[in-house]
């Protein structure tokens, strides 16, 4: 058997805490009795690893999951579809009552195309465009006026004098 030796004089020096034998300030096991003093950052990037290997699947499933759905009662789903059905025909309500009122013979940017063919009636003519991102629709009015719409919402109106 060998006898380690001694650290050098003047170097940093740790005392090992099972067999009480100085060794150098740098080691990781003492060389005496073979005890751990410390871990080596080897050993810390292969456990950091490890970790991220065996622990992110895990996490990212969680994120991922979608929320669970909440359970409705027969009386709830009903109650809603009593509701989409108040709510659409107040729509139907309001559409006819702007119709009639004095505003209603106007259209302005931002109108919904039922609402401009609520105002001004049917259109002589339609000229449709389908982009990638939506539909672009020109109507014509008795040759003169022309209403654009971006998806079924206004977005300019050109009158020729």
């Amino acid at each position: 058997m060998t006898v380690p030796a001694p650290p050098l004089p003047g170097a940093p020096t740790q005392t090992c805490p099972k067999c009480g034998m100085a060794v150098p300030a740098a080691a990781y096991v003492c060389a005496f009795c073979k005890e751990r003093l410390r871990t080596s950052p080897v050993t810390w990037i292969i456990a950091g690893i490890l970790a991220f290997v065996f622990i992110a699947p895990i996490i990212n499933s969680a994120l991922t999951r979608p929320a669970p759905v909440p359970v409705r009662t027969a009386e709830e789903a009903a109650r809603a579809e009593a509701d989409q059905k108040a709510a659409a025909e107040k729509a139907k309500l309001d559409e006819a009552a702007f119709a009639k009122s004095p505003a209603g013979k106007k259209v302005g940017v931002g109108m919904s195309a039922e609402q401009v063919r609520l105002s001004w009636g049917k259109p002589e003519k339609v000229n449709s465009t389908v982009y990638g991102r939506g539909t672009h629709e020109q109507w014509v009015y008795g040759g003169s006026q022309y209403v654009y719409f971006e998806d079924g919402v206004m977005t300019s109106l050109q009158q020729t004098k």
